[in-house]
């Protein structure tokens, strides 16, 4: 039969194990904790970022919809433009009604009389 001092070494070996078994148990569990800390921030950190990211996704669908409004409103500016510039006259109809008035309007031509023609021709055959 194991002897009280055998006993007595075994329980205090028992209870050095445990201490060492308790103190590596605080050690894990302070890393656990440090370690769900760090989680818990990093998981707050993204959805910090998600929610930035859908903020920014929204501007963003936002001002895409302002542009396409934007680029419906000049298509149909252009449109309109279109078809006004069709019911005014082109620059070539314009010279062309032009030169049919400066053949109708007399006004701006440089006539000569007969006796003008007659001094011109005596004028000539005198040279």
């Amino acid at each position: 039969m194991p002897s009280q001092l055998d006993n007595s070494k075994a329980m205090q070996e028992i209870v050095k194990i445990t201490k060492e078994l308790a103190q590596r148990t605080r050690m894990i569990e302070e890393k656990i904790s440090k370690i769900e800390s760090s989680i818990n921030e990093l998981n707050e950190k993204l959805h910090e970022e998600i929610k930035s990211f859908n903020e920014f996704k929204f501007n963003i669908q936002d001002r895409m919809e302002k542009i396409e409004m934007e680029v419906t409103n000049i298509e149909m500016n252009i449109k309109t433009i279109e078809r006004k510039l069709k019911e005014y006259a082109r620059k070539a109809e314009l010279k062309e009604v032009k030169e049919y008035i400066d053949l109708l309007r007399p006004i701006n031509k440089v006539y000569v009389t007969r006796k003008e023609v007659r001094e011109i021709i005596k004028n000539i055959l005198n040279e």
